[in-house]
């Protein structure tokens, strides 16, 4: 997964193809890494993992962005998903996702 999309999108500064982050957040089966109290479960996404990871944090971030005025009402299920995704792809997320959850 580090090699396929992981280190990819905005906050890497790298947005061109082929490899796309979100085809990685979208395709159940790719692998993952869970924070380490969390071994115990598999280190595959799974289709909880793509509703959260992919489909609802794009949507929530549309919502976001198209709101005439930012509020913490839009944003907090937006940081949910983050902290969704700190927790059950640690791997992914340790470096990026999760110190930006902080600021919440």
């Amino acid at each position: 997964s580090l090699g396929l999309g992981v280190i990819h999108g905005p906050l890497h500064g790298k947005m061109a193809p082929p490899f796309q982050d979100w085809w990685y957040r979208l395709t159940p089966g790719t692998m993952k890494y869970n924070a380490p109290f969390m071994a115990f479960l598999p280190m595959r996404r799974n289709h909880a993992d793509v509703l959260v990871e992919g489909v609802l944090t794009y949507i929530f971030t549309v919502r976001i962005l198209i709101a005439p005025e930012v509020t913490p009402a839009l944003v907090l299920p937006l940081a949910l998903c983050g902290v969704y995704e700190f927790i059950f792809d640690y791997g992914q997320h340790l470096h990026d996702y999760g110190t930006q959850n902080l600021h919440f």
